[in-house]
């Protein structure tokens, strides 16, 4: 009967440590499972309040767009009619410069014409050569007064499109060191006002290109009267020979 007390004593103890541990783990794990709905409770609280501030921004952001973009509008409806406008004093311009080279065409055929007839007529050859050569000489200064007035024209759109850019150019300057402006609007703006730079110093490249193809053209119009100055020379050295020989 004692062995049996003592045997009952020893298990009593041994459940007891038991109980104790298993209390104790359950405990560790209550305390584990507490931290953790604690660590979730502020993740999602963080990421509610992360949630409300970028909801806040995006309505900030919107309304932001809705002005930049009403400015950028205005701002590209202003050149667009400015760019109309000066497209069609060019169109103006380009129509007058084909009627001028057709009047050439007619002038240049013209004068064939009149080389041709003074061949046939030896006697009053040289008195109409010599008409024909005031006439050049007239219409070479007339020319020259023609070219200079279109120089002149493309030298004003030149000035234009330099006082232009530069105007741009200063308010891009002037965007990029207001401090209270969006920096998304000021790429956007410096974008915009870049393409317009880029737009006019293509405008200007043409108008460059058309006052080289000017003077290119003066010096064909020089050639052309100087190779006519000498056919009108070689006729006359010839007539004067062919009416020697027949007075002879």
């Amino acid at each position: 009967m004692w062995n049996s007390s003592t045997k009952n004593g020893t298990d009593f103890e041994t459940w007891r440590t038991g109980a104790a541990n298993h209390r104790s783990t359950d405990r560790e794990r209550e305390n584990g499972a507490a931290a953790l709905v604690s660590a979730h409770v502020e993740l999602f609280d963080e990421e509610r309040h992360r949630l409300e501030t970028w909801r806040t921004g995006a309505a900030n952001h919107r309304s932001t767009d809705r002005e930049r973009e009403n400015g950028a509008a205005a701002l590209v409806s202003a050149h667009v009619e400015l760019f109309d406008e000066e497209r069609h004093r060019l169109e103006t311009w380009r129509t007058g410069a084909a009627n001028h080279r057709s009047t050439d065409r007619e002038r240049e055929n013209g004068a064939a014409a009149l080389v041709s007839a003074h061949v046939e007529l030896f006697d009053e050859e040289r008195h109409r050569l010599e008409t024909w050569r005031t006439g050049a000489a007239n219409h070479r200064s007339t020319d020259r007064e023609r070219e200079n007035g279109a120089a002149a024209l493309v030298s004003a759109h030149v000035e234009l499109f330099d006082e232009e850019r530069h105007r741009l150019e200063t308010w891009r300057t002037g965007a990029a060191n207001h401090r209270s402006t969006d920096r998304e609007r000021e790429n956007g703006a410096a974008a915009l006002v870049s393409a317009h730079v880029e737009l006019f110093d293509e405008e200007r490249h043409r108008l460059e290109t058309w006052r080289t193809c000017a003077a290119n053209h003066r010096s064909t119009d020089r050639e052309r009267e100087n190779g006519a100055a000498a056919l009108v020379s070689a006729h006359m050295e010839l007539f004067d020979e062919e009416r020697h020989r027949l007075e002879t």
